[in-house]
């Protein structure tokens, strides 16, 4: 057996047809975990519309629209699926339209900023990444830029974004979980800037909306830099309780930072069935000669569920087993019905995820995040209320539907 598995032919499995089964169906379409391949499909059905208007070709929406789609995906299994508390951000720097500026590489033409949201937090994390983005351009090597988004009423963790400039001149970026209090975040920009100064009578959501229009810059001189350790320190030493987040210690805080390029041991085997759900995709749509129809749209977006639940599949089952890629790659090629419904019923009872705390997640152009306390003003098709890009108005969308157009000046708005 172990010579036939070697001989299988790994493109010929990316490509195979699969029997259609209503209950894989099902399952790919993950309800209650938190990641809604339908919200991400929507999001291409957009990219298209907008980029007829500017000419920009469906192979090319196609590819940006993958992209942003891994980006997803690992993000899913590395602060969910994974568990890890400290989640790589990939930025670099670019020239876009004749200027040097901070984009999210791998997508063309796309400023970081631009990713950003402008209505999370009433703006002030959009506001506070234009600045982090200025200090980026004009500071030299082993400095760093620090964001302090705290959980308050949205979130159970605190978020810590660090923006270092390495020894090359290269952004390295992460995103740091911990779960400290309101006041254990003041404590942290107490002690690493003189000029911050809490407000104690201030309403929680202005508290910290504060915490967040005050992120940190420190530029390098002389032969005095700045790391990322000595932050991760910094919010350990100013954190009143033992411990990182949850029931996990600053040990495996520093640990994850040290390994925070690796998808850990079951990296290559993520990243085959990521790949894989790429191929598809190239696959299915060359074939229809770049013409997307709604059977198109609905293959997509249940092969992405699938693909969740894959990553299910390598967590409980394979990583840490030291198998032989052949045979990971045979077993995950020929998971049953059973198999896909126990890991939606496993992925439905991770914190975070959705049944051991009702989680969802947001992106909000710094990377996903955990919602706390249950849906609230979120359901499975994301923000029950939203700003509009265009005119600036709120829109109340119902339960359960989508809405296309501005309620107010009719501006597109499909999946804001």
């Amino acid at each position: 057996m172990s010579e036939l598995l070697q001989q299988i032919n790994l493109s010929y499995l990316v490509c195979e047809k699969e029997s259609p089964s209503v209950i894989r169906d099902k399952a790919s379409e993950l309800p209650g975990v938190g990641f809604h391949p339908r919200i991400e499909v929507e999001v291409l059905r957009k990219d298209l519309l907008k980029g007829d208007y500017i000419g920009e070709s469906k192979e090319e929406i196609l590819r940006n629209w993958l992209e942003k789609s891994k980006k997803n995906l690992f993000g899913y299994w590395q602060e969910y699926i994974d568990q890890r508390l400290v989640l790589p951000i990939e930025l670099d720097f670019a020239e876009v339209e004749g200027q040097k500026r901070v984009v999210s590489k791998g997508i063309k033409n796309a400023t970081w900023i631009d990713s950003v949201s402008e209505w999370e937090r009433n703006g002030s994390i959009k506001d506070s990444a234009m600045k982090i983005e200025e200090f980026l351009l004009s500071s030299p090597p082993n400095s760093a830029a620090v964001l302090v988004s705290p959980g308050g009423r949205e979130y159970p963790d605190t978020q810590t974004y660090i923006y270092w400039i390495n020894s090359d001149g290269e952004i390295d970026a992460m995103t740091i979980r911990t779960d400290p209090n309101l006041e254990d975040n003041e404590s942290f920009l107490l002690n690493s800037d003189t000029d911050f100064s809490p407000e104690t009578n201030m309403p929680l959501d202005l508290k910290v909306e504060k915490i967040i229009r005050n992120p940190l810059f420190l530029r390098s001189f002389g032969n005095f830099g700045f790391s990322p350790e000595s932050i991760i320190e910094t919010i350990r030493l100013t954190k009143s309780t033992q411990g990182a987040f949850k029931d996990k210690g600053f040990e495996k805080l520093f640990s994850d930072f040290k390994n925070r390029f690796d998808v850990l041991e079951a990296g290559h085997s993520i990243k085959v069935v990521i790949d894989e759900f790429c191929s598809f995709c190239h696959k299915l749509i060359k074939e229809n000669s770049f013409m997307f129809n709604d059977e198109a749209f609905i293959k997509i977006q249940e092969k992405l569920g699938e693909t969740v639940l894959k990553m299910s599949y390598i967590k409980r089952h394979i990583q840490g087993r030291e198998l032989d890629q052949a045979v990971i790659t045979y077993r995950l090629h020929h998971l049953r019905d059973q198999d896909y419904e126990n890991e939606l019923r496993h992925l439905q009872t991770i914190p975070g995820c959705a049944g051991g705390g009702l989680g969802n997640y947001v992106n909000n152009g710094l990377g996903l995040r955990e919602i706390a306390g249950g849906l609230g003003t979120e359901d499975q098709y994301g923000s029950l209320e939203f700003t509009c890009p265009s005119c600036g108005a709120t829109n109340t969308r119902p339960s359960g539907q989508l809405i296309s157009n501005c309620q107010h000046c009719g501006a597109d708005v499909t999946c804001q």
